[in-house]
């Protein structure tokens, strides 16, 4: 009897540990069969998260000295509620971000998103009211409801040319917009109220041959003034970014233009040298 107690209780104590989830250098994982999902670091997402600074999610994670998982998500609620979370930069291995993942993250400023991720889940960045810039790189598909809704700091937005459908209120009161930019040659799908409050008189640039098309889609067609895109246009955006974006070390200090070494910026690690 007593070593049916015991092992009840190793197994309740394991089984707990997984639920919680395990750290590995500063982050916290859920294991399923060969795979890690990046999970939050508690039991309750309303409370405080602790995450802060500079986050670099890893391709893939050691656990006990000998197994090795890959990371390929970031789970429900694991980056919701920080207060002193800068960035986290995302690896080509994670395929999908869960619901409220990063929602009410008061000071992130810049995400990436790889293009292996195919769908950002419902209220991703929800009310992350600080984000300011948000690069969606090509083979990400689908943005759900509420995906990006209150983030009132955001300047712009490019959207890849693989990207299908906007889900309803995907950008409602991103009032801070100032431009929009989409690759996509047939105008995503849009739902109801993605782009609610929204200025409707800020450039958006689409494909030469598709701003007939935006004109007349619903939800696009809501803008004053879509526009071709320049062929040079997105080169300029990116050479802008690198000379006006906030730099940061990976403790998620801002840092100089004098700084060497490796810094963040706009979600994306580069190296600084003189």
């Amino acid at each position: 009897m007593k070593k049916i107690y015991l092992l009840l209780s190793s197994l309740f104590v394991l089984v707990n540990i997984f639920a919680n989830g395990v750290e590995v250098n500063g982050i916290f994982y859920l294991f399923s069969g060969s795979n890690a999902t990046v999970t939050y670091p508690g039991t309750v997402h309303y409370e405080k998260n602790t995450y802060t600074g500079v986050i670099e999610i890893p391709s893939s994670v050691k656990y006990n000295n000998s197994t090795y998982y890959n990371v390929t998500a970031i789970g429900m609620g694991a980056f919701c509620n920080t207060e002193q979370l800068v960035t986290v930069i995302i690896p080509e291995s994670v395929v999908s971000i869960g619901a409220r993942a990063f929602s009410a993250s008061s000071d992130l400023k810049y995400i990436s998103i790889p293009g292996s991720v195919k769908t950002i889940e419902e209220d991703a960045f929800n009310s992350c009211e600080y984000l300011r810039e948000v690069t969606l790189n090509e083979g990400v598909k689908w943005l759900e409801s509420g995906a990006f809704t209150y983030c009132t700091s955001l300047k712009t937005i490019l959207l890849p040319s693989s990207l299908e459908s906007l889900g309803e209120s995907c950008f409602e009161n991103c009032t801070g917009l100032t431009s929009i930019e989409c690759g996509a040659v047939n105008p995503p799908s849009c739902e109801g109220r993605v782009f609610y409050a929204v200025n409707k008189q800020i450039p958006v640039y689409v494909p030469k041959n598709s701003v007939g098309a935006y004109k007349n889609a619903a939800g696009w067609k809501e803008f004053n003034n879509i526009q071709a895109k320049p062929s040079t246009g997105l080169e300029n955006i990116k050479k802008s970014s690198m000379y006006e974006g906030v730099l940061y070390n990976l403790n998620g200090q801002v840092v100089n233009k004098s700084y060497q070494g490796i810094v963040i910026l706009n979600g994306c690690k580069y190296i600084q040298l003189k």
